[in-house]
């Protein structure tokens, strides 16, 4: 605790300020102040012939200026201010009063001031705001704040031709009745000069830390010796040798005063310190009384335009069934125990987005039919591990993130988006260069989405020369989160429809299921993600209309699907891929792009039908090697679904770009373990550019059934075409995780395939030649199988959709037994700390991992 006093260098009137110091912490909390506008000339006798009315000065928009000048100051750092009216709205006009002829008021001859606020101002009016008083309309700006913090501030003159309320004067004073000190301020009282740093005070130990304790108390304002300087007043440039965080900040003093122009962040937290705790620190509730108070329930039910406000811990249930305008930055905090239902409107007041819902851990929020959140800087944050969050036909509408789900650590969740509706239209508030998102998942698992519209609908043109393009949302964007998104959810004019990655053994995995995903430029991206399925999906990408969606984003891939990094065990199968319009000059419309994904545990693309896709599946880098990785099967590439109309021929159906790889030898394999044809219905052809550039060619084999049409892909550079003359065989028929229903016979067949592979192996040691050659690829078949069981047995665990099973998720990756499984239990350990399960005796050590 710390008492100043100085001298202030303007007007040469002392003041006393005391102090709270120490490190900043962040507080996103929004802070709202009345405010009120006084305009004082003593001498006049009459309206007609007060400073103002010789001026023509109209005092309502001279206060409307000035409220509208605090709040552009002060709004990016969650302070707005309002006008001291009988509601919190910020639509009602600034409210002022005016004061002449005073003479004839004081007889007992008290200063201006005193007067005023002891005489001619009620009690109430003196405290319920923060009052500026306006002293003059002529000459030099100048302020004064008499006490720090504070709740009135003195203003005259005139700044840049306008009244000082409208300048940073007023800015630079009302900073100091927040807390604030002038940036110099250590050089003003003796403080902080270089050399000259005063023993430590408070908690501070360390010269680096002392920041927090002399001076202005900030330490992210450089050291100012409060040098006079100008700046260049056409475009405030110059000054380079004042230190750029006081160069133009509103505490500091510069010519012209309009160059200043910004708080630094703890200067922000500073004075939000004071705002939450001055009243604690010094039994003052003069920062208290002139803010609106946060309402809970169940002493306050909230109607028509609030501020914050909390649902308290065992207060039950909340229910909100008419509209709430929300005050810009307000929050409501659902506790531990309560519950919010929403079943209207709750949108922004005053043009500007309002904070979100806040669900702390145990806390829960429903949104029904009729229940619509809007215009939100994140509409639901649930935070913790045991929120709970249900949509069950509610709207999220013109939010920069609609719903966020952040877990401490990786847990299972019950939130449910059913029937949701996720938009953003031409009524959308945020900025446009910033990406906006639907849905945010973080370090859990389990969350699940059905029948959900995502849909980014403002229409902007993007192909306009230099349009004004948004910034295309995201529909789902889940980091080390599982979840499972089913059943006619569908996603429009997205940037990235789903987006998920670094998924670990604690989050399971994801499953994408009967959606449907139109004119976005990915449809799903995973990256260093295993074990998810991507089933029965319907893609559609229009490159006629794709412009008019997207700008600086059309250089990129555009693609159904982007699978990148190690990838354990996936399955993409069952989807209609569609592309209309006109065929792209770089062939650029992709079905599917795997990159580095790995050897895999038997990672297939089956069964998909393609229409016109001008690059049918592109492999990039490593993707399998001659014992396993990635496959392509029993996809058609000729489909033409009822409804969609044929388009041009496909660019290339199958395409291994320069120093890219898969499984060497491409073919099925049934349930006797056969090798059967691969099974694709070719467009146009395999394209293997592998050996492109400086790099070895990797050559493929490919079976295909002779006699079938269109299954022979044609011999070409890197692909060896060998006929097999047996039945195809495409999988088993897809099913709902988790599946297998019971997997002892799967984890039967990955033993019964290990011990085979082994003993051939054995046999093969004594072998040569041919012989030696075919027992050697005969074991890597049975070895493909074992790991196609392990794929099965992981996503049974993975895709759980009771409990994700960690351990046996781990056992099993242990069990498998290759370099991808291997990394993915390094990466665990590397990233999560958890210690890898003691192989079983006899096996080989897994030391190095730990």
């Amino acid at each position: 605790m710390l008492m100043i006093s100085g001298l202030h260098t303007a007007t040469g009137q002392s003041y006393v300020t005391y102090g709270l110091y120490g490190e900043y912490e962040e507080d996103p909390k929004s802070y709202f102040l009345r405010v009120q506008f006084n305009f004082i000339d003593e001498q006049a006798t009459s309206e007609a012939n007060t400073w103002w009315g010789t001026e023509g000065y109209d005092l309502a928009v001279k206060a409307q200026e000035g409220l509208d000048n605090l709040n552009q100051a002060f709004n990016p750092h969650g302070i707005f201010f309002l006008a001291d009216g009988p509601t919190p709205d910020c639509a009602t006009p600034a409210t002022y009063r005016s004061y002449f002829d005073l003479q004839n008021q004081n007889p007992q001859g008290l200063s201006v001031l005193e007067l005023i606020r002891g005489s001619l101002q009620t009690e109430d009016e003196v405290e319920r705001a923060l009052n500026i008083y306006i002293n003059s309309g002529q000459g030099e700006p100048l302020g004064f704040a008499p006490q720090l913090p504070g709740n009135h501030v003195t203003v005259k003159g005139l700044e840049a031709g306008e009244l000082a309320t409208s300048g940073t004067i007023t800015v630079h004073e009302v900073g100091h009745a927040l807390g604030l000190l002038h940036t110099f301020a250590g050089d003003v009282l003796g403080e902080c000069n270089e050399g000259d740093i005063p023993e430590p005070v408070g908690f501070c130990s360390s010269e680096e830390d002392l920041c927090y304790c002399c001076g202005d108390y900030v330490c992210d304002t450089d050291y100012d010796l409060n040098e006079d300087f100008e700046l260049d007043p056409t475009d405030c440039s110059g000054g380079e040798s004042i230190p750029a965080s006081v160069r133009r900040n509103y505490m500091n003093y510069i010519s012209p005063d309009r160059c200043r122009n910004a708080f630094t962040e703890q200067q922000a937290l500073r004075m939000k310190k004071y705002l939450r705790e001055l009243n604690a620190y010094y039994s003052d509730d003069v920062l208290d009384k002139i803010q609106l108070q946060e309402a809970a329930y169940p002493g306050t039910v909230p109607s028509g335009v609030t501020g914050n406000f909390t649902v308290e811990a065992g207060a039950g249930v909340l229910e909100i069934l008419s509209p709430l305008q929300m005050l810009p930055g307000a929050t409501i905090t659902v506790e531990t125990g309560a519950a919010l239902h929403i079943k209207n409107t709750l949108t922004s007041a005053c043009d500007e987005m309002w904070q979100g819902i806040k669900v702390e851990s145990g806390g829960a929020v429903k949104v029904f039919g009729q229940g619509n959140i809007e215009h939100a800087v994140c509409g639901i944050d649930a935070v913790g591990n045991s929120s709970e969050v249900t949509i069950f036909g509610g709207m999220l509408m013109n939010n920069k993130i609609g719903l966020r789900v952040d877990a401490d650590d990786a847990i299972g969740t019950s939130n449910q988006v059913f029937f949701g509706n996720f938009e953003l239209n031409d009524q959308y508030k945020g900025a446009s260069d910033e990406r906006p998102y639907f849905i945010v998942l973080r370090g859990n698992r389990g969350t699940r989405i059905r029948y959900t519209t995502f849909a980014d609908e403002r229409t902007a043109d993007c192909s306009a020369p230099n349009g004004a393009c948004p910034k295309r949302a995201i529909g789902i964007d889940a980091r080390e989160a599982g979840f499972f998104c089913r059943a006619n959810t569908t996603f429009s004019k997205l940037y990235q429809g789903i987006r998920a990655s670094n998924l670990g053994i604690q989050q399971g995995s994801f499953a994408v299921s009967n959606c449907t995903f139109s004119k976005n430029t990915k449809g799903i991206v995973s990256r260093f993600c295993s074990s998810f399925e991507i089933q029965d999906n319907l893609f559609e990408m229009n490159a006629d209309e794709h412009p008019t969606y997207f700008n600086a984003e059309l250089s990129i891939d555009k693609s159904c699907i982007e699978i990148f990094g190690s990838a354990q065990g996936f399955t993409v199968s069952g989807n209609t891929f569609v592309r209309l319009g006109a065929l792209s000059e770089d062939c650029s419309y992709y079905g599917t792009i795997c990159t580095v994904t790995g050897h895999g545990l038997d990672n297939e693309i089956i069964n998909n039908d393609y229409v016109s896709m001008e690059v049918g599946n592109a492999a990039r880098f490593n993707n399998g090697n001659e014992e396993n990785g990635l496959v392509y099967l029993c996809n058609d590439f000729l489909a033409e679904p009822p409804g969609v109309a044929p388009g041009p021929e496909n660019c290339v159906d199958i395409l291994i770009e320069p120093g890219g790889t898969i499984r060497k030898e491409q073919h099925g394999m049934n349930q006797d373990n056969e090798v059967t044809p691969a099974g694709n219905i070719f467009a146009s052809s395999i394209s293997n550019q592998s050996g492109e550039g400086q790099n070895d060619l990797y050559e493929i084999i490919y079976y295909f059934k002779p006699g079938a049409p269109s299954q022979n892909p044609g011999s070409s550079t890197g692909v060896l075409i060998e006929p097999l003359d047996e039945e195809l065989y495409c999988g088993e028929a897809p099913c709902s995780p988790p599946c297998p229903e019971d997997p002892i016979l799967i984890k039967a067949r990955f033993e019964d395939f290990g011990f085979r592979r082994d003993s051939l192996l054995e046999v093969a040691s004594g072998l040569s030649g041919a012989q030696k050659e075919e027992a050697e690829r005969q074991s890597r078949l049975f070895e493909q199988e074992r790991r196609r069981a392990a794929r099965q047995i992981l996503r049974y665990y993975a895709l759980d959709t009771v409990a994700v099973e960690a351990d046996s998720i781990r056992q099993w990756l242990e069990n498998t037994q290759t370099f991808g499984s291997l990394y993915l239990l390094a990466r665990e350990e590397f990233f999560f700390g958890i210690w890898l399960f003691l192989r079983p005796s006899g096996s080989a050590s897994l030391s190095w991992l730990s």
